[in-house]
């Protein structure tokens, strides 16, 4: 391949362009341009046989400019290349219009240029193709027994719920009969108790109207068969009272 002149590119974010040589098969040893950002490239890219050298061609008025169509030029170049450049030549010819009217169409890889970063025809062979396989190992996607299991496993397990909520709902029920049970025998045991007392109430009454009764009597016998000032015993009131009595 000859060699072309040594010319200057200025990529669109105006700096200037990196050169680089294609290891391609299809332009092995082809010197071409690139933006020289490692990151957040402007997509600049172009052939150096393409560019206008600075000595030989009037100083443009932007720094990259297309060389003029030639018919004869086109038709000896490859079909592949031609598309290349023609990609090329837009992107070139849209450093020309108003920024606010700018637009860049990305130039496509050529397959094995991935690595050095060149832009090949585009090709809608190789555009990547869905997968639709159906394959298990896909992320996000199951097959149809996949599906199937995953619900078998959520019933199993929606169904060893129930059998838990069953199981406490038995012992709660059992809980809530053992203590109704303890609350009856409780109440039962209240009203026992409660008559024993009532029962107790009425025999302390009779028990106080017996001592009033005996000191009445005592009282009264010590005015009738004692001299005043004498009073009897207890003992001697209660057994003159049942000797009365009977």
């Amino acid at each position: 391949m000859s060699q072309s002149p040594m010319v200057n590119a200025t990529c669109h974010c105006s700096l200037p362009a990196k050169r680089w040589m294609s290891r391609t098969k299809d332009n092995p040893s082809r010197p071409f341009f690139r933006c020289p950002k490692k990151t957040s490239q402007c997509k600049f890219f172009a052939w150096e046989d393409s560019l206008v050298s600075p000595d030989s061609q009037p100083t443009p008025s932007t720094p990259l400019r297309r060389l003029d169509d030639d018919p004869t030029q086109a038709n000896s170049q490859s079909s592949s290349q031609g598309s290349m450049e023609r990609d090329v030549f837009s992107a070139l010819l849209s450093q020309t219009q108003p920024k606010a009217e700018y637009t860049l169409t990305p130039v496509p890889m050529l397959k094995g240029e991935e690595e050095s970063g060149l832009p090949t025809p585009p090709s809608s062979s190789r555009a990547p193709k869905p997968f639709r396989d159906g394959s298990p190992s896909q992320t996000g996607t199951h097959t149809p027994s996949t599906t199937l299991d995953l619900i078998i496993n959520e019933l199993k397990e929606l169904q060893s719920q129930i059998h838990t909520l069953e199981r406490q709902k038995i012992a709660a029920e059992e809980e809530r009969d053992d203590k109704s049970t303890k609350l009856e025998h409780l109440e039962a045991e209240n009203k026992r108790l409660n008559g024993s007392f009532q029962s107790l109430q009425s025999d302390l009454a009779d028990h106080k109207n017996t001592i009033r009764a005996l000191n009445a009597a005592l009282l009264q016998y010590s005015q009738d068969s004692r001299p005043r000032g004498d009073v009897l015993t207890l003992s001697e009131a209660t057994f003159h009272f049942t000797a009365n009595s009977e």
